[in-house]
């Protein structure tokens, strides 16, 4: 009797498995039978990562056609960025400005948006932003000779 019982016991146990594994296919939320949600891409960023630049300079990146522009925040060491988004062939063309209070530091810029139909996405990238950008020398040193 007690093998009987081990055996429904393990019956189970698999059979249990497979109906979860198959209800939870093709959902990255775990809903049963659910659409997947598929993130928005951002590409294209501009200045790469690590550039020096200085303050108050252009940033842009481009972001696919399935986001939501108006769910689109930008902030560069958590300072919220003013945002111009233009619609292109490629989906969404995104620019702004760095705050001019920041100089003489690292800021990661990080963006925030999800699709029309909820799924949230981020990206980030790190700039150094310096008083002076880096331009392969000095204009003084180039008046003085």
């Amino acid at each position: 009797m007690k093998i009987r019982k081990f055996i429904l016991f393990v019956v189970f146990i698999i059979l249990g498995s497979q109906v979860f594994a198959f209800f939870s296919q093709g959902s990255d939320v775990g809903g049963v039978g659910g659409a997947s949600c598929v993130q928005p891409k951002f590409k294209k960023m501009y200045p790469e990562n690590l550039s020096v630049v200085t303050p108050q300079s252009e940033i842009s990146f481009v972001v696919s056609k399935s986001a939501n522009p108006k769910t689109i925040v930008v902030t560069a060491k958590k300072k919220p960025i003013e945002l111009v988004v233009k619609e292109s062939s490629d989906g969404y063309i995104v620019s702004g400005k760095l705050p001019d209070s920041l100089s003489g530091t690292y800021a990661r810029v990080e963006v925030k948006g999800s699709t029309v139909a909820g799924c949230p996405g981020n990206v980030g990238w790190m700039l150094k932003i310096d008083s002076i950008a880096a331009t392969g020398g000095s204009s003084e040193a180039t008046e003085a000779e």
